[in-house]
C-alpha cells in the first residue's frame, strides 16, 4: 500500500509541475493525468481486495517502490521527446501548401472507405448482431475469428480498413483541423471527421474492444488540444457538443460490452471495470518485478527477429491465447494482463536494455521532429509518441508492428514533402511569440 501511495504522489507532483509550466491542459498534462487515474485505481483495487480476488493473495510488504520509480522515470523520459513547444500558429496556413488535387483525392478516398466500411458493418450486424460480445471477444482473443463474412475479399477489406483508417489518423486530422482553423469548407471538414470517428467506434464495437474506445477518444483529444486556441467560439461549441455525444455513445457501448462479458451481472461488470483500470500498477509491483531471473528477450514482441537470429518459438497456428499462455508459463510474467509500460518492456528485456531502447527511441524522435520542424508533419511524430504513452498506462506498444508503423510514417512524410506539397514556402512571422505547448 505504501509503494502504491508513493506512486500516486509521483504523478500528482508531475502534473502540478507541468501544469504550472504550461498554464493550461496540455498534451503532457493529459498523459500524466491518465497515469494518475490508473495509479489511484491501482491503490483502490488493492485496498478493496479486487486485485487479490482476481489474481490471488500477495503480501503487501513484499512490494518494492523501485519498479514504480523506474516506470515513472521511463514515462518522463518519453515525455521529454515532446517537451518542446511547437508554434502551431506557424502552420495556420499550411493547408495552402498542399496541392489542392491531392487534398481532394485524399479526402475522397477516406470518405469512400468510411462509407463502404459502414455499409459492410451494417451487413455484419445483420448477420451477427444477436451474438454476445463475450463470444466475439473470445473469438478474437483466440485468433479463431468465427464471426466473419464468407467472402474472403470482403473480409480483407472490412477488417483491414479499420487498421488503415487508424494508421492515417494523424494525416487526416491535421489536414482537416488546418482547414477548420482557416475556415476552408469548415462544415464539410467537421462532418467528414465525424464520419471518420463513427467508423472508428463501429470498428471497436465489432471487435468487442472496450479499450479501443478509450484509445480512439484519446487520439481525437490530441488534435483538439493542440488546435484548441485557434478555433472560433462556434467551432469550439460544436466540438464540445459532438464530443459530449460521442462520449455518451462510447460509454453506452463500453457498458454494453462489459455487461455482456460479465453475463449481465451488474456487480461482476463493475468488478471488471475496476480491475481493468486498476490492475496495471499492482501487477507491476506484485506479479512482474523480480518474479523471474529470465527475461523473454524479444521472443514475444519481436518474433521474426528472434527466430531470424536462431531463437525458437513453437507454432500455435494463429491461436493467440496459446501463444500468450506459452510465455506466461515459461517466463512467469503476466503478459496476458496489463502491467504498465515499464512492466511490459522489463519482462521482455530487463532494466538495462529497456532503458537503452527508450533512450534510443527518444533520441530518434527528437532528431526526426527537428528535421521535419519546417512543416506541420512534425506533429505526426509527436502523435506517435503520445499514442505510445497512452498505451503505456497499460502495456508497452514497442514491437515489430510498432517499428514497421514508425518506418511507414517516416517514408510517407518524405513522399508527401517531395511529391504532394507545393514548392513555394510561406513566409513565417518571426516576431510571432504565440506558442502552443503540447
Amino acid at each position: 500500500m505504501f509503494a502504491l501511495g508513493i506512486n500516486i504522489i509521483l504523478y500528482l507532483f508531475a502534473i502540478v509541475k507541468v501544469y504550472n509550466k504550461d498554464r493550461f491542459i496540455s498534451i503532457r498534462v493529459v498523459v500524466l493525468l491518465l497515469y494518475l487515474i490508473l495509479a489511484i485505481m491501482g491503490l483502490v483495487t488493492v485496498y478493496n481486495g479486487v486485485f487479490f480476488e482476481q489474481f490471488g493473495f500477495y503480501k503487501e510488504e513484499n512490494v518494492s517502490i523501485i519498479p514504480f520509480f523506474l516506470n515513472y522515470f521511463i514515462i518522463v523520459l518519453l515525455l521529454s521527446s515532446i517537451k518542446r513547444n511547437i508554434d502551431i500558429s506557424q502552420y495556420s496556413k499550411e493547408s495552402h501548401l498542399i496541392k489542392t488535387k491531392w487534398k481532394k483525392t485524399f479526402e475522397y478516398i477516406i470518405f469512400s472507405m468510411c462509407i463502404m466500411y459502414l455499409v459492410l458493418a451494417f451487413f455484419w450486424f445483420e448477420k451477427y448482431g444477436g451474438v454476445d460480445f463475450v463470444d466475439i471477444y473470445t473469438s478474437n482473443r483466440t485468433g479463431e475469428h468465427e464471426f466473419v463474412f464468407s467472402n474472403k475479399v470482403l473480409n480483407i477489406f472490412f477488417f483491414r480498413t479499420y487498421q488503415v483508417l487508424l494508421w492515417v489518423t494523424p494525416f487526416f486530422c491535421l489536414l482537416e483541423f488546418v482547414k477548420i482553423i482557416n475556415q476552408i469548407k469548415r462544415r464539410q471538414s467537421i462532418l467528414l471527421m465525424l464520419l471518420f470517428y463513427v467508423c472508428m467506434y463501429v470498428g471497436c464495437l465489432i471487435q468487442a474492444n472496450r479499450g479501443g474506445f478509450i484509445f480512439i477518444s484519446a487520439n481525437a483529444l490530441f488534435f483538439i488540444i493542440i488546435f484548441w486556441k485557434f478555433f472560433s467560439r462556434k467551432v469550439k461549441r460544436n466540438l464540445l457538443v459532438i464530443g459530449g455525444v460521442m462520449i455518451v455513445i462510447m460509454l453506452c457501448f463500453t457498458i454494453g460490452i462489459t455487461l455482456s462479458r460479465s453475463a449481465d451481472d451488474t456487480e461482476l461488470a463493475l468488478f471488471g471495470i475496476v480491475r481493468y483500470l486498476g490492475e496495471a500498477f499492482p501487477n507491476l509491483g506484485f506479479r512482474v518485478w523480480n518474479v523471474s531471473e529470465e527475461h523473454i528477450m524479444g521472443a514475444r514482441k519481436f518474433p521474426f527477429l528472434y527466430q531470424l537470429f536462431g531463437g525458437f518459438i513453437p507454432d500455435f497456428e494463429g491461436n493467440k491465447y496459446d501463444y500468450v499462455l506459452y510465455f506466461e508459463t515459461k517466463y512467469k510474467y503476466p503478459v496476458n494482463n496489463f502491467q504498465t509500460f515499464f512492466g511490459d518492456i522489463y519482462a521482455e528485456f530487463g532494466i538495462v536494455l529497456s532503458f537503452l531502447i527508450v533512450i534510443c527511441y527518444v533520441h530518434l524522435m527528437k532528431k526526426i521532429i527537428k528535421k521535419t520542424s519546417d512543416s506541420i508533419l512534425s506533429i505526426v511524430f509527436v502523435y506517435v509518441t503520445y499514442t505510445l504513452l497512452i498505451w503505456g498506462g497499460f502495456n508497452c506498444k514497442i514491437s515489430e508492428g510498432f517499428i514497421i508503423e514508425l518506418l511507414l510514417y517516416i517514408i510517407s512524410i518524405f513522399v508527401i514533402k517531395q511529391l504532394f506539397l507545393n514548392k513555394k514556402r510561406i513566409v513565417r512571422n518571426e516576431n510571432n511569440d504565440s506558442n502552443t505547448s503540447i
